[in-house]
């Protein structure tokens, strides 16, 4: 059909069997017969389907449902609202029904736009039972969308009938549901509308994949009982199959207003436990951003608000692992309570959260309804019975700020480690806000141990009550904190790991960095503990401690005090700001300080109002630990060597009187110009400059024009021409019988007896 197709509604009359007829197409095996099922397929400039119409390739006997393919490569195609009595919706169907068993069609549509709204469907299952017979038998099929404009899912019709693409396996069927496969300029998914390939039965659940890799991929907002904007792929209640996975290549993706991407293992009560049941993985390669925000604003039939985020899990009472979650994108951006959380509340694994983003990641503030956080969580929940995930993050910049959480814990009644959080930042980290920070801690109530908090490469400020915190208050010991960056500077923040039960252990602080380590306006790093360990070593170029500033590994109980080891070069405290290991009931610890210098503290026996550095026990002096400082030979305190105004006696060493140095002297004054006679005399300012003449020939040659002629001589003397010219003392141009610029002297070795010459 070279321009349009319409197919709308249903008969308003029942037919023999009971049934409202739709307006449709229509391609089925019926129930007892044997055979296939043929294809539908439609070209046409555009096609409408709408008010229950439908396509439908269908097996009920035995045999294949067929395919239904649809080409409107630059036209339009349309599956609006439900039929009035809300039996039925405009959708397209390739189904395995009940009693069938055979293969499901596939879903093939080639448009310029596709929208699927108020009720409006693709549809390929397998059928599960109806009580009486059997389920459907067989994998259900495919459906693959070609678009090159955009595509929107939205909305639901009457009586709760959802937008959205289905592939499933239903309750009592047996078989795979089919994948999903989306090709499109821009996909927007709004109001309810979802993608969802789940299996009810052994069967395996399909993948969502979602190629616009020029475009937008948009979930935002939720249905009118609270359902959000989603995209599933679960393993179901009394299922034992594996999840399948959900794939977005775009150059951008919003999750908004408590829109989803989720998958997980529900309580599937799986009569196979030593099976290895999955959730499946949700992988984004997001060329530009990624923003993730918000909550709904509507509570789901549960109870719960619906939170933006990616979400992979195995819920209570469920035998399996969660999925990974793994995104590459140019920068991720998580506000208003989003979030991206990997758990485990039944038998099984979580997940792990992976990050790699060109340039910036940034989880920021927390919704104003519930107050749910902006964060990344791996946990281990109530119930819980397994390994928490790692959360990995590689990036230029992060920023945890307004309640902004990297988490991963053990909740009270789980039983499993925690995972380790672990950053690759290139440039820097902003950690600024309370309850903004990175979290390890087993609750109280949850067994295992905490995990580890590592932190590479960029620059860290922790401020305003932000926090990187390692702690347990379970059974099990709290994790360790390691950085290694270029400088760390601490703002009323802190970097704690805590044992709050006898014998579990504090993790270790460990910090080394290129540059300076700066603490102030009550900054903390401290290990505190009731069960043991708690070290913290500190390697940097400076350490500056300000206002009340504190490094601590303080016990309390009966645990040592643990120890503080200090390399550095500059040691600056002030303003109240101490380095303790003290103790309650036993020894204080060590603290080890190789500095360079060290300014404002010193040890002493107890914390006093100045800045400190001590090693206590509550017990008395014969338990305190001890404290070993090393600095170099050098003591700037002491100060410098005070040289004299006058390193030597100018008058003594230049214009001698060339009558008091005898034979022998020469003074060679080269260039042009003068100097004054006496060092005590300046440069007059009438001196000028001139250029030298070139000497007059002599006859003779003559080289000692100078020599005084012997007295009997005639009274009238020779005149000789003028070789030169000087400066007087009187700064006036006086002409001389030798050449001042020669380099040999020209003036007799032989001391005059008068000497009159006053140069």
């Amino acid at each position: 059909i070279s321009d349009v197709i319409e197919i709308s509604g249903a008969s308003d009359i029942l037919d023999p069997n009971g049934r409202y007829a739709n307006s449709g197409i229509f391609s089925s095996v019926d129930l007892g017969s044997t055979g296939n099922a043929g294809d539908i397929e439609i070209t046409t400039g555009s096609l409408f389907v709408k008010n229950g119409g439908v396509l439908s390739a269908s097996t009920f006997g035995k045999g294949d449902a067929g395919n239904i393919t649809i080409n409107a490569p630059n036209g339009i195609v349309s599956f609006d609202g439900t039929e009035k009595r809300g039996l039925t919706t405009s959708a397209a169907f390739s189904t395995v029904e009940t009693g069938g068993q055979g293969k499901g069609g596939d879903i093939n549509i080639t448009a310029r736009s596709l929208s699927l709204t108020n009720g409006g469907q693709l549809n390929t299952l397998v059928r599960g039972t109806d009580g009486i017979n059997l389920g459907g038998i067989g994998d259900a099929g495919n459906v693959k969308l070609n678009i090159s404009d955009r595509i929107d899912i939205a909305g639901i019709g009457n009586f709760g009938i959802r937008s959205a693409i289905f592939s499933n396996v239903e309750t009592g069927s047996t078989g795979n549901a089919g994948n999903i496969d989306i090709t499109t300029g821009s996909l927007f998914v709004s109001d309810g509308g979802q993608l969802n390939s789940n299996t009810y039965s052994t069967g395996n659940a399909g993948n969502v994949t979602i190629n616009a890799p020029n475009g937008i991929v948009s979930f935002d907002g939720k249905d009118s009982q609270g359902n959000p904007s989603a995209a599933f792929s679960s393993v179901e209640a009394a299922s034992t199959g594996t999840g399948g996975d959900i794939i977005i290549n775009a150059n951008s993706l919003s999750l908004t207003n408590g829109a989803q991407l989720n998958t997980s293992v529900r309580n599937n009560l799986s009569t196979q436990p030593d099976r290895v049941i999955k959730a499946g993985n949700v992988q984004l390669n997001v060329n530009d951003r990624i923003d993730i925000s918000g909550v709904s604003d509507i509570r789901q039939s549960n109870g719960v608000y619906s939170r933006s985020g990616i979400f992979s899990s195995v819920e209570q009472g469920a035998i399996g692992n969660a999925g990974n979650i793994d995104i590459t994108t140019g920068s991720l951006f998580v506000t208003d309570g989003g979030q991206i959380f990997a758990s485990t509340a039944g038998r099984g694994d979580a997940g792990n959260i992976t990050i790699t983003a060109r340039d910036t990641v940034s989880f920021n503030g927390k919704d104003n309804i519930v107050g749910f956080p902006s964060a990344a969580f791996s946990t281990v929940e109530a119930g819980g019975v397994g390994k928490g995930g790692d959360i990995n993050i590689t990036a230029r910049s992060l920023f945890l700020t307004n309640s902004g959480e990297l988490n991963t814990f053990i909740r009270s009644g789980g039983k499993g480690n925690a995972g380790n959080v672990k950053l690759n930042i290139r440039d820097r980290i902003n950690i600024t806000g309370v309850d903004s920070g990175i979290f390890s801690n087993v609750l109280a109530g949850g067994t295992g141990n905490g995990g580890n908090i590592e932190i590479y490469k960029g620059s860290l400020f922790v401020s305003d009550g932000g926090q990187i915190t390692a702690s347990t208050s379970g059974d099990g010991n709290a994790g360790s904190i390691k950085i290694d960056a270029k400088s760390l500077f601490v703002n009323r923040g802190q970097l704690i790991t805590n044992s709050e039960v006898d014998n579990r252990q504090a993790g270790n602080i460990e910090i080394t960095t290129a540059k300076d380590i700066r603490l102030d306006n009550q900054a903390l790093i401290s290990a505190t503990t009731k069960g043991g360990q708690g070290n913290i070593i500190l390697n940097s170029r400076d350490l500056i401690m300000r206002r009340n500033s504190n490094i601590r590994t303080d016990a309390t109980g009966t645990a040592t005090g643990g120890n503080i080891t200090i390399d550095t070069g500059n040691l600056v405290a002030l303003e109240n700001s101490d380095i303790s290991a003290n103790a309650e009931e036993s020894f204080g610890g060590r603290v080890i300080i190789n500095a360079d210098a060290i300014f404002g503290t010193q040890f002493r026996e107890n914390l006093t109002p100045e800045s400190d550095i001590t090693a206590s026990s509550d017990l008395g002096p014969q338990f305190s630990g001890t404290v070993q400082i090393d600095t170099a030979d050098v003591d700037p305190s002491q100060g410098l060597v005070e040289l004299p105004e006058n390193l030597t006696d100018p008058s003594n060493q230049i214009a001698q009187n060339p009558c008091q140095k005898g034979s022998g002297s020469s003074f060679i004054i080269t260039g042009r110009g003068g100097l004054p006679s006496s060092p005590n005399n300046n440069f007059s300012s009438d001196n000028i400059r001139v250029d030298l003449l070139q000497p007059v020939n002599s006859s003779s040659n003559s080289q000692s024009a100078t020599i005084n002629q012997p007295t009997n001589q005639s009274t009238s003397k020779q005149i000789v021409p003028a070789q030169g010219w000087v400066f007087n003392e009187k700064g006036e141009v006086v002409l001389t019988a030798y050449d001042p610029n020669a380099s040999n002297p020209q003036r007799t070795n032989q001391v005059s007896a008068s000497c009159p010459a006053p140069f």
